[in-house]
């Protein structure tokens, strides 16, 4: 008996793109080699670290003095379309108080590596993504807390990774100084976020714990 998706005469006989190999998304990304092992050199080990030790967050503790903080805590919202963005975000990261809960059972979906991959990333372009990819999480990748000061849990062995893409059509008539340059930015975070509570949902409903990164901005 063949398998979903198998060809009869060099045709699929099933078209299920779970199965098949029709390419996802607009981008070709199945053609990137893929290596078992980094390729880069890493000496030492690495640890997590606060969000709220990086630039960002020594910016709006004051660490490089008072104009630079109160420039950056209106750095978006400063500009009208900013502050719509940043708003719609931080009422989409505001959910976290009132996720829906990790199902008891786990939904009866096939547990194949390669269709539960294939149903994720259909799942992200669906949703909107440029590019969706799955791979393993080292903790170090996590920060401690957010800029805000809430800790950061990712007990997880897997991150599901989404990319959206600026409008190439703003960026192009931006000369990087005017007042769309930073709501450019906000827009694609504003669908990651959304895509990704999203995505986070609906694997709790099938009874997988999941947990969307989020950028929670103090702003």
């Amino acid at each position: 008996m063949s398998e979903p998706g198998s060809s009869t005469n060099g045709k699929l006989r099933f078209r299920d793109i779970l199965y098949n190999n029709e390419q996802l998304g607009p981008f070709p990304t199945h053609l990137l080699k893929h290596v078992d092992k980094q390729t880069n050199r890493i000496i030492g080990p690495i640890e997590r670290r606060d969000q709220r030790e990086n630039v960002f967050g020594k910016s709006a503790r004051g660490d490089y003095g008072k104009k630079i903080q109160q420039e950056f805590l209106r750095m978006t919202k400063r500009y009208p379309l900013g502050g719509a963005l940043v708003d719609i975000q931080n009422h989409v990261n505001s959910i976290r108080a009132n996720r829906i809960k990790t199902a008891h059972k786990k939904a009866p979906i096939p547990e194949d590596p390669r269709v539960l991959s294939r149903h994720i990333k259909c799942l992200g372009y669906f949703l909107g993504a440029d590019i969706v990819s799955i791979g393993r999480l080292p903790q170090s990748a996590v920060y401690t807390h957010h800029l805000d000061g809430t800790p950061i849990e990712a007990p997880f062995k897997y991150a599901i990774v989404f990319a959206c893409r600026k409008s190439e059509m703003t960026i192009r008539a931006s000369n990087g100084w005017d007042q769309i340059i930073d709501p450019a930015s906000f827009q694609a975070y504003q669908r990651v976020a959304l895509q990704s509570e999203v995505a986070a949902n609906y694997l709790r409903r099938l009874g997988w714990d999941a947990e969307p990164s989020n950028m929670k901005m103090p702003i």
